[in-house]
Parts: C-alpha cells; sequence; structure tokens
C-alpha cells in the first residue's frame, strides 16, 4: 500500500541544509511517509548523507546522470512519488517541530476536497530567521486549501513559499 505522503526532495550539494532536512523528517512522530531524493549533485556527498539516514521511510534516492538542472529535477522526483499526498521540501527546508508532517496528514483529511494543501513557513537567511513569513491568510501559519485561495495572489505574490 503507497504511503500517504510522499515527501520529495529535489537537492544539489547543499549537504548542511540537506542533513538538517532528513533529520527533521527523522524526528517526525507521523510515520506514513515515503522520502523521495533525486539529487543532482555531480560527486556523491549527498549519497553520503543519505546513508546515514537510511532507516527513513521507503527512502529512495536517484543521482541524475547527467544533471537536470531545475525544474526538471524538481519533476524527476515528483514522477518517482507514489504517496497519496506530496509534499515538496526542498534541499534547504526542514520541519519545525516533530509535529509538523502530522498536522499536514491531519488536513488532508479534513479538507480533502482540496487538490492543494499548503502551510505558512519562516524565512531564514544565514541560519537567521529575518522576519520574514510566507503565509497565505495572515500570519497564522495554518494549513490551508487550494480551494480558498485566490490565483491571483499566486501571479502577484509568493503565498505559498
Amino acid at each position: 500500500m503507497p504511503a500517504l505522503i510522499s515527501i520529495c526532495i529535489p537537492t544539489y550539494k547543499n549537504t548542511v541544509s540537506l542533513r538538517r532536512l532528513l533529520t527533521s523528517i527523522r524526528d517526525q512522530n507521523f510515520q506514513d511517509f515515503e522520502v523521495v531524493i533525486c539529487d543532482d549533485t555531480p560527486n556523491q556527498d549527498v549519497w553520503e548523507i543519505i546513508c546515514d539516514f537510511a532507516e527513513l521511510p521507503g527512502l529512495r534516492y536517484e543521482q541524475n546522470n547527467p544533471r537536470l538542472g531545475s525544474p526538471a529535477n524538481w519533476n524527476r522526483c515528483l514522477a518517482l512519488a507514489n504517496g497519496e499526498w506530496i509534499k515538496i521540501m526542498h534541499h534547504d527546508d526542514w520541519f519545525s517541530s516533530p509535529d509538523s508532517l502530522r498536522s499536514f496528514a491531519e488536513a488532508t483529511e479534513v479538507l480533502s476536497g482540496s487538490p492543494l494543501l499548503f502551510s505558512g513557513c519562516n524565512a531564514f537567511r544565514n541560519g537567521e530567521h529575518f522576519g520574514f513569513r510566507h503565509c497565505p491568510f495572515g500570519d497564522d501559519g495554518g494549513i490551508q486549501p487550494l480551494l480558498e485561495f485566490a490565483c491571483h495572489d499566486l501571479i502577484f505574490a509568493n503565498r505559498i513559499g
């Protein structure tokens, strides 16, 4: 049976941030997920990090040769996903708490009529929060269904993150 959520991670060279992301995934208290990583890195640096997280559910790794570039690497990662829902996390993203994925999973049940869900996120620069928040409705950071979200906002501002 496929996992409820496919966490898709397109990556390129950033091993420090990828380790933080994979650690945040390992720390989740919700476990019905798979992890799909598509890597454009030309050497084995990313693979060496991934070996430390072999216990992650449904972990799959593909190194692109030749390098695909973005967004083709993102699309390749999505094509490999088997989950009912897809959560794209780039190598410099991470979950802020062990309950983050559980909240996302609960929202998939509550908002099951929506084709897309997303949540607010904080922006960091050089490891420091700089007061920037992607948040579609106010500043609560709650998970939102696409059906309540005007496409106008996507065109004029990145409200999803």
